[in-house]
């Protein structure tokens, strides 16, 4: 009886640590699940941009000469954020967030399906714009809850990756994987910035009365470590030691990271010359994301660098 319960023990320890590794393995692959919705809002953001720059982003819609600017939305956000939802592994605010933009995500999916097929065909030669009138009205108020909603999604993931990131900078360093470990740091640095606007709680209606002391040092902060992070990536050796071989996504992210570096320079130099917002910027968020020294260009252009980063490895 005495080894058979040891057995029965042993069998029983043996399936917590499985059922263990599965649920590790399944947190790991959500996760990533997410950072891949991440990188696809990246390129949805750009989208939206795009087509405002040809339709305009006021109520009336403005007549398109040319080729009409796709906005394309991958069905795999979608899947993604679904198969997500429906895991065993929670992940709370991530997943409420997650299920809040969900919604908007899809309606831009069936909008875009049907502003291509309305320009393709040409259908706005026979009828003068109007279906394109109508269909830019929901555009623009299926965007306006898309950006309320994918931008709390964003901010969580900011706050997961902050967590993830004090691990793996320990690790990178002590592995001795000095791209992967100034990389991390460089990231780190520049979420510090973004971290110390939603502190401050800022925004294009009042970034001007912040403390703009604090963002100085965060920006010298992210000066000094970026001439170590150029540095190492102009390391051969190191690069091809941990597989860095992408010498075209390397040069695309240091690009990313100088505009960046801009961004916060701009966003300085706006508050210390009390440039407040302008009544189209605060009143349009698109206007606030591709003004200069606003708090959401300097968000817009981090989610840009992180796409880059994601795409060095």
């Amino acid at each position: 009886n005495k080894i058979k319960k040891e057995k029965n023990v042993a069998t029983k320890d043996a399936q917590d640590v499985m059922n263990e590794i599965e649920k590790k393995k399944e947190e790991v692959e959500k996760y990533n699940r997410y950072v891949e919705v991440y990188n696809n809002l990246g390129n949805m953001d750009g989208r939206i941009i795009r087509y405002f720059e040809e339709a305009g982003n006021e109520e009336k819609v403005r007549k398109v000469k040319g080729s009409f600017p796709v906005m394309h939305v991958n069905q795999s956000t979608i899947d993604n954020v679904k198969q997500n939802l429906s895991s065993k592994v929670k992940m709370d605010e991530l997943d409420k967030a997650a299920k809040d933009m969900l919604p908007y995500i899809e309606e831009l999916k069936t909008l875009a399906e049907a502003m291509e097929n309305y320009y393709e065909g040409k259908d706005f030669v026979s009828d003068n714009y109007a279906k394109a009138q109508e269909m830019h009205t929901k555009f623009l108020a299926a965007v306006k809850k898309y950006n309320e909603t994918t931008s709390a999604f964003k901010k969580a993931m900011e706050k997961q990756d902050r967590k993830n990131q004090v691990q793996a900078i320990e690790k990178f360093k002590k592995n001795g994987e000095m791209v992967r470990y100034n990389l991390a740091l460089q990231m780190k640095v520049n979420e510090d910035f973004l971290a110390e606007i939603d502190n401050q709680k800022l925004d294009i209606s009042n970034f001007t009365n912040g403390n703009v002391e604090k963002f100085k040092e965060l920006r010298d902060k992210i000066s000094k470590q970026y001439e170590e992070t150029e540095k190492i990536l102009a390391n051969g050796e190191e690069l091809k030691k941990e597989g860095y071989t992408n010498s075209v996504a390397i040069e695309s992210f240091k690009r990313k990271m100088t505009e960046f570096k801009g961004s916060t320079a701009s966003l300085i130099n706006r508050m210390e010359t009390k440039k407040k917002g302008e009544s189209g910027e605060i009143s349009n968020s698109f206007y606030a994301e591709v003004s200069e020294g606003t708090p959401e260009n300097v968000y817009r252009v981090f989610n840009e660098v992180v796409r880059e980063y994601n795409n060095l490895n």
